[in-house]
């Protein structure tokens, strides 16, 4: 994904410090808003039983790759970012460091594994308010940890070239990237905007759209006689909206610049210039995901301020209604 471009050209960034220096600043920032909000969010669930629900396990996930991502722009963005670390002089060393260190490797599969787990929310909420008969016949607890499982797998799969077109040249003692050839690296940057980045996002598009429409019909099926029943649906699709809303915006504008620079870029068209300021900061934009994301799917539930509450003892937020307040699951 133009994550995938993000790290494989952190090697050739030739600024000068005063250029980089906030981006640095910023990056660091965003690690520990991330490492704490996300941090939170894996203790409540944890922590408190009444939040032990599959939509909830599948916030957990979702938080752990953020709190992972955190936690790697501090100890490994940061570090090269800021070119703080020399390439080790052992060849075996350098290799590491140059395929799975220097390019961010475990970085991108965190982040990535984030936009999967986006994706796998989604469904569990798709099903539960669209299809609620299929989801309390089919929807295990089982399947929840193997869809878990797969937004892992799928994202090491992702980057699975990363670590073979960054190499140690020793020769130059230096790491180095690069494609065998202009087939593959095309082949390369077209799979990887699709798998991780339009497919989800058109998938998120229409499975919100059924859940608003659906929301709308219930309402409007509710008789006049049940006014209350009513309005409590009519102000918990408009929470929805408000919701999903957020969701989706913030993934279009935080990822979509990122994505189209990298799909561009493997076909030799540079729309930004890799040593340009606005390339890092649409990476910057990708990478602060994994810090909305915890404000988006923890902060804005009415059953996560309670459990914050039960946890820490302290009081956020007033009640307001959430997704799950009208679906078939007790969670968020």
């Amino acid at each position: 994904m133009a994550t995938t471009v993000a790290y494989t050209q952190t090697q050739e960034f030739e600024e000068t410090s005063s250029t980089v220096d906030w981006v640095i600043v910023l990056e660091v920032v965003l690690g520990v808003i991330g490492t704490v909000g996300n941090s939170v969010i894996c203790a409540v669930i944890i922590r408190v039983k009444s939040m032990h629900s599959l939509t909830n396990y599948l916030i957990l996930s979702l938080a752990i790759a953020d709190l992972l991502s955190s936690i790697l722009l501090i100890v490994n963005v940061f570090p090269v970012e800021a070119a703080y670390l020399d390439v080790p002089d052992s060849a075996i060393l350098a290799e590491l460091f140059c395929r799975f260190y220097n390019n961010l490797f475990f970085f991108w599969v965190c982040l990535t594994a984030s936009v999967f787990n986006l994706v796998c929310v989604t469904i569990e909420r798709f099903f539960a308010l669209v299809f609620p008969l299929y989801y309390e016949r089919h929807f295990t607890s089982g399947k929840v940890w193997v869809m878990i499982a797969g937004t892992w797998v799928v994202s090491f799969i992702q980057e699975f070239a990363a670590p073979f077109v960054n190499s140690y040249d020793s020769d130059i003692h230096q790491c180095t990237y690069g494609f065998p050839d202009t087939a593959s690296q095309r082949l390369n940057g077209v799979l990887i905007f699709l798998i991780s980045y339009l497919i989800p996002l058109i998938f998120m598009i229409y499975s919100y759209n059924r859940i608003l429409q659906n929301l709308k019909i219930d309402a409007g099926k509710q008789s006049p006689m049940n006014a209350a029943q009513a309005m409590t649906l009519l102000n918990a699709r408009k929470r929805v909206i408000s919701v999903l809303l957020i969701v989706l915006g913030a993934f279009c504008v935080l990822w979509t610049p990122n994505q189209v620079v990298y799909l561009f870029q493997n076909f030799d068209i540079e729309l930004v210039a890799v040593s340009s300021v606005w390339y890092k900061v649409f990476r910057l934009m990708a990478q602060s995901n994994s810090v909305v994301n915890s404000f988006i799917y923890g902060y804005k539930y009415k059953k996560f301020r309670k459990a914050v509450r039960l946890l820490f003892g302290r009081y956020f937020c007033s009640n307001e209604v959430g997704l799950d307040d009208i679906g078939t699951t007790g969670s968020f």
